[in-house]
């Protein structure tokens, strides 16, 4: 085998590792979450979820997703208290602007009510 016969097939290998893990990114991501003042309603797929603020142990937010290979859309994971019908964590893409300047101000309001409902 030459060198550029080799090249392509490493490239290859590479691109379809891209596209794979690009195609594992959208999974697990919530199909929507509304703010309901003291819980969040949150839907996938057929199941839902309404969990207040309060049993929220821990919030992220990746500014450019959470790929590793491509960068992606912003998004916001929840961990919560204790198992629920989604599992004990949910991931979403918060309606955002296209900004990408730090925190946007309705993820900031959030994860400040968040620790709140908390007592942190």
């Amino acid at each position: 085998m030459d060198f550029s016969t080799f090249l392509i097939l490493i490239l290859l290998a590479i691109f379809i590792g891209i596209l794979l893990r690009a195609g594992k990114v959208g999974l697990g991501f919530a199909d929507e979450v509304f703010d309901a003042g003291d819980h969040l309603k949150i839907r996938k797929g057929r199941s839902e979820l309404k969990i207040a603020l309060a049993d929220i142990t821990k919030f992220k937010y990746h500014l450019f997703g959470k790929s590793t290979f491509l960068f992606g859309p912003p998004t916001v994971v929840l961990e919560f208290k204790s198992e629920t019908v989604l599992g004990d964590k949910i991931s979403f893409i918060p309606l955002t602007s296209f900004i990408l300047i730090g925190k946007h101000a309705i993820i900031k309001d959030l994860f400040k009510r968040i620790e709140q409902a908390r007592g942190t």
